[in-house]
Order: C-alpha cells, then structure tokens, then sequence
C-alpha cells in the first residue's frame, strides 16, 4: 500500500470527477488534500481523509460509499434507488438488487450507468451498475435489475 499526494496536474483531472459524484467545486478540489493509494488492483483517492473514488485495473470509477455516508447531503449527479427494509441485510453483504425491493428511484438512467441504493433510513448501503434503464426498471416487478459493485465491507472498504 503506498499514499502520495497528488500533483496539480492530477489534481486537475481528478477534479471534474469529484464534481460530478460528490458536487465539490474544482477551486475546492484545487485547495483540497487528496491522496491516493495504490492497493494491488486498484487506486484509492482520498478526499479529506475520506475515500471518495475507486479506479479499477480495467479503468471503472466507482464512488466511494464512505464519502456518501459521511457526507449524506453532498449533492450528486448519481440517481437514487430507495429500497424497502428487507432488501437492506442482503444489499449491504453484496447481494445484487432485485425489482421487488425498490420503493423509488430518483434521477434518470440508462442501462448500465452507476445508481447509489438508499435505506429506508437514507443511508447509501450500495453503489450499482444498472442492467434497465430508469423507466424500464420502474416497471419491473420480478428480476434483477442491477449489479452491485460496492457495499459496506467489501474489498474497497478501508
């Protein structure tokens, strides 16, 4: 595991990234300690001593799900998915989310776009790739609709 900061230059083209998940403003980036670690097949980038995004060996960027819990209100350009209590446990262990757990979705998608799955509670649990898009999905009533690819304590979890 080996930390380093960021130099201007990545910091400029790791900025609009920040952006687009998390709503930081990239003069605030630009002032903002950002780290990253290079953990076997995957990068790191560390926001404020908090994850913020995950860049796969294959080139996928994932935001992290720590930087949604400990910034619940930080606006996103991500849709929502809410689901039902019982969906809770099994997303959380990495379960792939199902129709019958969805009681809502914010924001429009299309198949394949990443979509972060709230709690009753409004909790970011998940961050999933979707196999519909948004209104596709909404219509479902059986079925896997997406694919998840980060929970609480999985292998990007710190």
């Amino acid at each position: 595991m080996v930390r380093y900061p960021l130099s201007k230059k990545e910091k400029r083209k790791i900025a609009p990234l920040l952006t687009k998940f998390f709503g930081l403003e990239e003069s605030t980036v630009k002032k903002t300690v950002v780290i990253k670690e290079k953990k076997g097949t995957y990068e790191l980038f560390i926001v404020n001593d908090t994850p913020a995004l995950i860049v796969t060996s294959n080139g996928d960027i994932i935001p992290h799900l720590k930087y949604f819990l400990k910034n619940p209100n930080a606006p996103t350009s991500l849709p929502k998915i809410r689901v039902d209590q019982g969906a809770v446990i099994p997303i959380g262990k990495g379960a792939d989310l199902m129709a019958p757990g969805i009681t809502d979705i914010e924001g429009d998608f299309n198949k394949g776009e990443l979509a972060i799955v709230i709690a009753p509670n409004g909790a970011a649990i998940a961050i999933v790739r979707t196999l519909y898009g948004r209104n596709d999905m909404g219509r479902l009533v059986k079925g896997k609709v997406a694919k998840n690819i980060h929970h609480i304590g999985d292998k990007y979890w710190l």
